[in-house]
């Protein structure tokens, strides 16, 4: 379960994540890959995720994110069901 707000401060604009996974030990962690779409069209970055209920930032980013892709191709961190 991940959900995102975006915050602008006077160094340019964040992204803070609450990132809850299931199965994962507290003191593991995984590089995971986020697209941040700015107007400009998209920014990549990539952060160290650990198992359990955390937080993250992402940024700053000069212009105002519009949205978050969370684990685009979804590498790590993610069980796929099939029908």
């Amino acid at each position: 379960t991940n959900s995102y707000t975006v915050a602008s401060e006077a160094d340019g604009h964040y992204v803070d994540l609450k990132i809850e996974t299931s199965g994962v030990p507290a003191e593991t962690a995984f590089p995971v890959l986020f697209k941040v779409i700015v107007p400009e069209g998209a920014i990549f970055a990539r952060k160290a995720i650990a198992g359990q209920l955390q937080t993250y930032r992402l940024g700053p980013f000069p212009s105002k994110p519009q949205g978050l892709i969370f684990n685009e191709y979804e590498s790590i961190l993610c069980q796929k069901k099939s029908k």
